[in-house]
């Protein structure tokens, strides 16, 4: 049994090597020459494909928000830190698989992957921020105290300029971290539409063009998103002077 056409991926990509490949038939697919129907190419058709997806990426948003947030505040209240440690170790700690199931419980599978992702990435976000927290230069600190130096200014010099690295490589393996666990979400959950979906479907009838596609479509995903981000955070850190 075939996966419907419009579940299939929109790109055709197509390995010189295959000597059976002749021309694209109607639907977008290559047809070998021959006759012969086993064709080694990866065909993967993006764009269209998939009717509800929610991406990762937006779990990574509130994930990189609540990182900021919550390490600034457990870094100057030690009672947040404390709180924050247990929860933040145990996050850490347990299989995605486990938080899978354990959410799918409580809510429908259509906002699992973001859930998911937010609880992978925010723990990396967090620790690493928390630790930019810690070796950041006390003695800045006390001379800024001395003269008296305006809040903006401390922001921007002190926090922004000593956390900036931090953030920078939390991100870079957060964004990995999203992606693969919002997939995983997808495969035992099955939103209906989404690309978990469709790699399932792939496994269960040994579509392994299809399963290939799928899996070029997540890795170009998130590496062009990681890109995007890490472009983006380079200007800034450009246009603010910061190294």
């Amino acid at each position: 049994m075939m996966v419907p056409a419009r579940q299939r991926p929109k790109l055709l990509v197509m390995p010189a090597f295959h000597p059976g490949v002749q021309h694209c038939g109607a639907d977008g697919y290559l047809i070998p020459h021959g006759g012969d129907d086993r064709v080694g190419v990866v065909q993967i058709r993006v764009g269209g494909g998939v009717d509800h997806d929610p991406l990762p990426c937006c779990a990574f948003y509130h994930a990189a928000a609540g990182g900021v947030l919550l390490s600034a505040l457990a870094y100057h209240v030690k009672l947040i830190r404390d709180i924050l440690a247990l929860p933040v170790a145990v996050l850490k700690a347990t299989p995605v698989a486990s938080f899978i199931v354990l959410v799918l419980i409580w809510m429908p599978s259509r906002n699992l992957s973001i859930l998911i992702s937010f609880i992978m990435a925010f723990p990396i976000i967090y620790t690493n921020l928390l630790e930019g927290f810690e070796h950041l230069d006390r003695e800045l600190f006390e001379m800024a105290k001395i003269f008296r130096m305006k809040f903006w200014n401390k922001m921007y010099y002190l926090y922004f300029g000593g956390l900036f690295a931090y953030f920078r490589s939390a991100c870079a393996i957060a964004i990995g971290m999203c992606f693969k666990a919002g997939i995983a979400a997808e495969i035992i959950g099955i939103p209906k539409g989404s690309i978990g979906e469709n790699l399932y479907n792939a496994k269960i009838y040994l579509e392994t063009p299809d399963l290939f596609a799928w899996t070029f479509v997540i890795i170009a995903v998130s590496v062009l998103f990681e890109k995007i981000f890490q472009w983006l955070l380079s200007l800034l850190a450009h246009r603010l002077s910061v190294k």
